[in-house]
């Protein structure tokens, strides 16, 4: 995901356990937190938007219980010592995180 106009984080959504984790190789801090937080309820909110475009009709209650089932993880790690290296933090981790492997990386 582009941050203004030259920042890469990334976010995962993992369906089997309904997370959804942001990760920003700025780590987080009093600037991003609330864009942070901004973004993983925008992904969740689009979860649901897609959940109610089921071909089922879904009850209000039953919509309210499969977003409850959902966490929202901000797993940002200050690594990036520099301003342009954010596209390869944010492809380790996809291909880390994809794979199970611990985010060992370092700048």
């Amino acid at each position: 995901i582009l941050v203004g106009e030259c920042h890469w984080i990334a976010v995962a959504i993992l369906s089997e356990s309904h997370e959804i984790f942001l990760y920003d190789a700025k780590g987080r801090n009093s600037y991003n937190q609330d864009s942070h937080d901004s973004i993983m309820n925008d992904i969740k909110q689009l979860l649901m938007d897609e959940f109610k475009r089921a071909e089922i009709e879904w009850a209000d209650d039953e919509v309210d219980s499969f977003a409850a089932q959902w966490s929202l993880k901000d797993v940002s790690e200050h690594q990036q010592e520099n301003d342009f290296d954010c596209g390869i933090f944010t492809f380790l981790f996809i291909a880390y995180h994809s794979q199970g492997i611990p985010m060992t990386f370092t700048q």
